[in-house]
């Protein structure tokens, strides 16, 4: 499997993936990305391990591609690249990932317990093929004023977890028991939990509107440029 990119533009999305890696040593696939190019739509995945965000580029040209390596060193293999673009080989018959741009450089490819390579979790595939509980819509610029105001007062340790995450219904809330803030504005029907880590991944969307939709305990924001898939906060 062979990709040529443009450098800049992979170093675009490289700048937003690398905000979803959680980097737990004792989840290794909270340390690894996933890049693919299927249909002609270049598609990052990584993961902290409870939220999930998928960073998507249209319209790139090439045959289909995967590849799941560490997301660290990749990142900073890519922030270096100074030529026009960049060529990612699959060498099977070695196990490594041959990336072109200025120099040639080799990085390994991590296996399964079956040495097979890995493959990436899909939290959007299942979820994808039910009928959400809701569906809904809500603003970037809002996330971003809620972020400003009501973040500040959620709590910031875990004895009592619930106090971590937003309460959002017709009203947005945060509190950690001795503040309190409050934003009128309508996020969804039923009163849910939605994570700060989620909500914080937001900022990684270029597009206002953006789409969302609740399946049971889990979360989907949408927009054409990038996907979070989380689990609500227990406690409501």
């Amino acid at each position: 499997m062979k990709l040529t990119i443009g450098t800049e533009l992979m170093k675009d999305v490289m700048s937003r993936a690398i905000k979803g890696v959680g980097n737990n040593k004792l989840l290794p696939i909270t340390q690894m990305i996933c890049v693919s190019l299927k249909d002609g739509v270049l598609t990052t995945i990584t993961t902290d391990g409870t939220n999930y965000l998928y960073v998507k580029e249209q319209h790139v040209v090439g045959d289909d591609f995967y590849v799941v390596v560490d997301a660290n060193q990749f990142a900073k293999l890519i922030s270096k690249m100074t030529s026009d673009s960049i060529t990612m080989t699959v060498a099977e018959k070695t196990g490594a990932l041959n990336v072109k741009g200025n120099d040639n450089y080799i990085l390994e490819l991590p296996l399964d317990e079956d040495g097979e390579y890995i493959k990436f979790p899909d939290a959007c595939e299942k979820l994808m093929l039910l009928e959400p509980d809701e569906r809904g819509t809500i603003n970037k610029s809002t996330v971003q004023v809620i972020l400003e105001t009501v973040k500040p007062a959620l709590a910031t340790t875990f004895e009592n977890p619930e106090y971590t995450a937003y309460y959002v219904a017709d009203k947005v809330v945060g509190t950690d028991r001795t503040i309190i803030a409050s934003m009128d504005v309508g996020f969804c029907d039923m009163p849910r939990l939605i994570n700060a880590d989620f909500l914080d991944l937001v900022a990684v969307m270029r597009e206002e509107k953006i789409a969302t939709a609740y399946y049971g305990s889990d979360a989907v924001f949408q927009t054409q440029d990038a996907t979070i898939v989380g689990k609500l906060a227990e406690g409501v």
